[in-house]
């Protein structure tokens, strides 16, 4: 199904039945986002595990790091 059309069949909704779409939207998005974070986790316990994370409390050193 193309955008355009789901967007119209989305339309054609009824208030309530747009409230529930919304709804349904709002919890994939949380839980896409959940998952994304989650997989950004995992990939930062992998990059620490190899020794591939510095870590400072120098502003100066940190901002040379962010520059890298």
């Amino acid at each position: 199904m193309h955008f355009h059309t789901l967007v119209d069949e989305i339309r054609d909704l009824s208030l309530a039945e747009k409230q529930d779409m919304r709804t349904l939207l709002d919890r994939f998005v949380a839980e896409e986002r959940r998952e994304e974070i989650a997989r950004s986790h995992e990939e930062s316990l992998e990059e620490l595990r190899q020794g591939r994370l510095e870590f400072t409390s120098n502003p100066s050193q940190l901002r040379r790091m962010l520059d890298d």
